[in-house]
């Protein structure tokens, strides 16, 4: 959102297109109050870990902890590049003018929403199935997609091949993001203890460190390769047109190349290293660690069904005896025969142990 909200600003900057953008991002921002609810049921428990801080700094230490947040940065830079670059390379690399960036860029964006949603329930039918299957897929797919990358922006300079990359590209990396949950939620189990919610910031934090940063750098980049700015705001009409032309042409080079080894060399790269480290984590299907872990938490889920079973046999047990309890009238009754039995005794000649309520006088 705040991407799409950017560009319509660079493209067109003009006081309604300003407006529409804030009030774009205000509702995005809005809509996070959905959330207050599901952090209202969060509870500190009553007694903090006997470790404390210490414990927790011991937690991130642990090898397996930082493997991941090594793995969630460089995900977070690997998921920047294209988008913080994309806009230039339609502009730099292809020469795009306004009108045509912007239509390529609602087309890319278009796609890249009907490969997300369309292949999610494919991905999570096939890998609710196997745990397997969530590792290797992944890894296959986005190592053919490291692969072609450079064969599809670097010997190859068509603009309809590169909206064909960035749909394979997102497609790629979709099914990636099905282990990436599932692994954090993993090492939560395994070495969370009673701070697994803070472990999981600080996965998230570290993910967004790697974007910010490398959305920084990139756009720094283009600087340091020799990019000529130029204002085209006060000019309209053809004299509009013809700057944007010339803020075009102007260029040199080393922009073009800045763009293509940023987006087919060292994307691809990271791509690479974030494989070899996905393939070699400790904790993956088959694995002696994961076993324990499953073991675990099937205790603990046992326990939590016994615990609920147990309640609800009380809360029973409360309901029927209440039933069974006289009501207000019944207790009134029994109070009154209580009273007019005072004056009760054995009838004469009756049977031994059999009471008579004696007439009121």
């Amino acid at each position: 959102v705040g991407a799409g909200a950017s560009f319509m600003c660079l493209t067109s900057p003009h006081k309604p297109v300003f407006v529409l953008a804030s009030l774009i991002g205000f509702f995005a921002v809005l809509s996070s109050l959905a959330a207050v609810d599901v952090l209202r049921e969060a509870r500190r428990p009553a007694a903090e870990n006997q470790y404390g801080r210490q414990g927790f700094r011991s937690t991130l230490q642990n090898p397996i902890v930082l493997r991941m947040l090594v793995l969630r940065a460089l995900q977070g830079i690997y998921e920047t590049i294209m988008p913080a670059l994309q806009l230039y390379y339609f502009t730099f690399v292809f020469a795009l003018p306004k009108q045509k960036r912007l239509i390529l860029f609602v087309i890319s964006a278009a796609l890249i929403a009907l490969v997300e949603l369309g292949s999610a329930p494919t991905w999570a039918r096939l890998f609710s199935r196997s745990t397997k299957l969530m590792l290797y897929v992944p890894l296959v797919m986005r190592l053919v997609e490291a692969c072609a990358a450079p064969l599809l922006l670097l010997i190859v300079q068509d603009i309809k091949l590169f909206v064909v990359y960035v749909v394979v590209w997102r497609l790629c990396n979709s099914s990636y993001s099905f282990w990436r949950i599932a692994a954090c939620g993993w090492i939560c189990d395994h070495a969370g203890g009673e701070r697994e919610g803070l472990l999981l910031g600080v996965f998230t934090m570290v993910n967004n460190l790697g974007r910010a940063v490398t959305s920084a750098v990139a756009v720094l980049g283009l600087g340091w390769a020799g990019l000529v700015t130029n204002n085209c705001l006060g000019s309209e009409g053809s004299e509009h047109d013809e700057c944007e032309r010339e803020k075009i042409d102007m260029q040199p080079e080393s922009v073009q190349v800045y763009l293509k080894t940023m987006v087919g060399v060292v994307a691809p790269l990271v791509e690479l290293a974030i494989c070899g480290l996905t393939y070699e984590f400790p904790i993956r299907p088959g694995s002696q660690v994961l076993a324990e872990i499953c073991k675990k938490q099937a205790e603990v889920h046992a326990a939590r069904q016994h615990d609920e079973a147990q309640v609800e046999v009380l809360g029973c047990q409360t309901v029927s005896a209440a039933q069974k309890a006289p009501s207000p009238k019944q207790n009134l009754g029994m109070n009154n025969a209580a009273l007019i039995g005072r004056g009760v005794s054995a009838e004469p000649g009756g049977e031994p142990g059999v009471e008579f309520c004696a007439p009121a006088v």
